[in-house]
């Protein structure tokens, strides 16, 4: 979920516990029906939760620190690796949208303008030398050297610090389409229509495709974009002008732009005008930051706000920095895809 108090962690992971000893929870996250069905040392909530616990040191010193915790007999890797493979991996996401859930249902939690604020970025992740790793997920070039890596994107609560939804695809995976999956998938874990949110993203989110795709989902956004990227902005900075409301149709969208957009809205209508404001903030530095946002109310939304607005996506690049040195996300215990997810 992310970095909050160990408290609240504590007391909502205790909720869910019903739900990790189901049978129904099991049924649908095994991959067979004859798996986790003898008395074996690695039962399915006990495997789930071993994973859980984060697996930093060498796989068996883990599992034999484990095993102190517990009243169970030594597990070895080869065990603890057959049992991981009979699991889905996608059981950790529905525990999360659970947690996620829980939390946005029972706690009160910190909004602005009556929106959550959702920084969404993409990263990479280098990954262990196998040959099916490298098939699903693909490599990063680098000079002469073929290096295994993954996509990975995190739609991150940066007022809660709260993971809402994070993604692994292949090193060439769209971060555009990932946005669009943040949305559809966050939608599915959020407990109340009167919850809104605002997504805020980098200069390499923009795509009139996107923007459209926003709207269709009735989210708002604020993005960061170059002056070269729509003609109306390119007219705004010559004439310096900083804050304006800009008409987008989708009769201009290029052929590429439409079939990424037809993905996510197969029904789109395609002679559809859409209302944004555009805004050239300018920084302490003296430089110019180009903003696209739905916030197009001029009173309610002052201009001298939007730095402010856009900074808070800093979190969750500190996120990125909490998995990757703090939990150590690189250091898997597995050289195959399963183990990876």
């Amino acid at each position: 979920m992310g970095r909050y108090h160990e408290k609240k962690t504590f007391e909502i992971l205790k909720n869910i516990q019903p739900k990790l000893m189901s049978e129904d929870l099991k049924a649908k996250f095994k991959k067979r029906p004859q798996d986790f069905t003898r008395n074996c040392l690695l039962t399915f909530p006990i495997l789930v939760t071993f994973i859980l616990n984060l697996i930093r040191k060498s796989l068996q010193v883990e599992l034999n620190n484990f095993i102190k915790i517990l009243p169970l007999k030594a597990i070895s890797k080869q065990t603890f690796s057959a049992a991981r493979h009979k699991l889905h991996p996608e059981i950790f996401i529905e525990l999360n949208r659970n947690l996620v859930q829980e939390f946005y249902t029972d706690n009160e939690f910190k909004t602005l303008f009556n929106r959550r604020i959702i920084g969404v970025d993409g990263s990479t992740l280098q990954l262990p030398e196998s040959k099916e790793i490298v098939e699903k997920y693909g490599v990063c070039v680098n000079q002469t050297i073929a290096v295994p890596m993954a996509k990975i994107s995190y739609a991150y609560d940066v007022l809660n610090n709260i993971t809402l939804d994070a993604i692994i695809e292949p090193f060439k995976a769209s971060e555009r389409t990932m946005a669009m999956q943040h949305v559809k998938n966050i939608d599915l874990s959020t407990p109340s229509d009167e919850i809104k949110d605002l997504y805020i993203e980098d200069r390499g989110y923009p795509s009139t495709a996107l923007f459209f795709f926003y709207i269709h989902m009735k989210k708002d956004f604020i993005m960061r974009c170059g002056s070269a990227f729509l003609s109306e902005v390119t007219n705004m900075v010559k004439q310096g002008c900083k804050d304006k409301i800009i008409h987008l149709s989708t009769k201009n969208l290029k052929s590429k732009q439409k079939i990424e957009l037809q993905k996510f809205i197969p029904n789109m209508d395609w002679n559809k005008t859409i209302q944004l404001r555009a805004l050239v903030v300018s920084l302490s530095t003296g430089e110019h930051e180009i903003l696209i946002t739905t916030l197009c109310d001029q009173e309610q939304f002052k201009y001298e706000e939007f730095a402010d607005f856009y900074f808070m996506r800093w979190n969750v690049e500190e996120n990125y920095k909490f998995h990757k040195v703090r939990i150590e996300i690189e250091n898997f215990s597995g050289e195959s895809a399963i183990a990876i997810e």
